[in-house]
């Protein structure tokens, strides 16, 4: 493998390139204690024990450091890997090795994100963020059942829960307004109004069955706002 560039990030790191579909960051002292430099040839041994001995070791910190801020999936973490410069197969075999010690999980993540949005974010668009976090579609709906099979609480009160909740931040009701300012609010809805936040719950993820029977019970319910704050 030769060494075929070596471009510096910062003050204190490079990025090492070859003529193979392989780059790795390093800091600079690193490359120098290496022997590391352009059109110098880096044998198997040593790149066998750059990434043993220096990249993994480190990908593994960072990702653990990562998840100090809380859960990610397992896609979330290899972007964030990838971003800070990591070839794919450090990446893969730290995932590995979150994956088998439960430090990354999809299926508890996407659970954890069920039970806390459902009942403030429509069906729909759960399934669309938990899609661009990466989660599967086979784990978001086994998780997406399992949740409607164990939940105390109806799903589709929850569902219009959360739609009455959107109706309410769309028309500036807030937390506490008694009956007589929401009937107001309703009451400054004309047609073209209406349509728009139609649309607007639509774009949520809502259904046109679920939106018609919430904005018909929306007037009368005072205490969807508090009950459901969306994150």
């Amino acid at each position: 493998m030769l060494i075929t560039g070596i471009e510096p990030l910062d003050k204190r790191r490079c990025k090492v390139l070859t003529d193979e579909d392989f780059a790795f960051v390093l800091y600079k002292g690193e490359a120098k204690r290496l022997g590391i430099r352009e059109n110098a040839e880096l044998s198997e041994s040593e790149r066998e024990g750059i990434i043993d001995d220096i990249l993994t070791k480190r990908a593994k910190e960072r990702a653990l450091y990562i998840l100090k801020g809380g859960d990610k999936t397992t896609e979330e973490l290899r972007k964030k890997l990838s971003d800070s410069g990591y070839p794919d197969c450090v990446t893969e075999r730290v995932l590995s090795f979150l994956s088998e010690y439960g430090l990354c999980d999809d299926r508890r993540y996407c659970s954890t994100y069920i039970s806390q949005k459902i009942g403030k974010l429509s069906e729909r668009m759960i399934r669309e963020k938990l899609r661009n976090k990466g989660i599967s579609p086979d784990i978001i709906r086994e998780c997406l059942y399992k949740a409607k099979d164990s939940s105390d609480e109806d799903i589709s009160e929850l569902q219009k829960r959360a739609c009455i909740t959107a109706i309410y931040k769309k028309l500036g009701i807030r937390t506490g307004c008694d009956q007589e300012a929401i009937s107001e609010a309703f009451a400054k809805l004309d047609e073209k109004k209406r349509a728009s936040l139609f649309a607007a719950l639509m774009r949520k993820g809502f259904g046109a069955g679920l939106i018609k029977e919430c904005l018909k019970e929306a007037d009368f319910c005072t205490d969807g706002y508090q009950l459901c704050e969306e994150a």
